[in-house]
C-alpha cells in the first residue's frame, strides 16, 4: 500500500519543521484543525510513514552534502566559538547524541484506559506525544 498524496504532504511537513510537530504538518498538509493531532499521530506509527520519513531525511542530507562527518565538524566549530559554557555544551550534546554516544532512554509506559476517539481529540499535543511514545519537544 503507497502513501496517499495527502499523507506525503503530511510527512514533507513533518520533515521540513524537524520532526516536531505533528499536528501542525497535518494541518499544512490538508487535514481538519479537530483531528490534525490524532491523523499525525496515527500516520507516524505506520511502517511506510517511517520509512518515508528517513527516504526524506536521506534526500535532503544529499541535497545538501550534510553527512555525519560534516555536522561534526560544523558542531566542533561552533564549540571552539562559543562564548558560553551552555554554548560550549550544547555543542558537546549534540555531536555524542550524532555518534550515539548517549544510550537511549528506556520508557515507562503508562496504562491509558481510552475507549474512544473524543477522549484522543482532546488530549493535548504532548499527551499524544507521550502516549505514542515520541519524544516531547519545548519549543519555548
Amino acid at each position: 500500500m503507497s502513501l496517499s498524496i495527502q499523507k506525503q504532504e503530511f510527512l514533507s511537513h513533518y520533515v521540513a519543521n524537524g520532526l516536531r510537530n505533528g499536528a501542525k504538518a497535518a494541518r499544512a498538509a490538508g487535514f481538519t484543525a479537530s483531528t490534525a493531532r490524532i491523523r499525525a499521530s496515527r500516520i507516524l506509527r505506520e511502517p511506510e510513514a517511517q520509512a518515508a520519513i528517513l527516504e526524506e531525511q536521506k534526500w535532503l542530507q544529499q541535497k545538501h552534502h550534510i553527512t555525519t562527518d560534516t555536522a561534526v565538524q560544523m558542531l566542533l566549530e561552533s564549540h571552539r566559538k562559543a562564548a558560553t559554557a551552555t554554548e560550549e555544551v550544547a555543542a558537546i550534546r549534540e555531536i555524542a547524541k550524532m555518534l550515539g554516544l548517549y544510550q537511549p532512554e528506556k520508557k515507562q509506559m503508562d496504562s491509558v484506559d481510552i475507549h474512544k476517539i473524543e477522549q484522543l481529540a482532546q488530549m493535548s499535543d504532548e499527551e499524544l506525544l507521550k502516549l505514542a511514545d515520541l519524544p516531547v519537544v519545548d519549543l519555548f
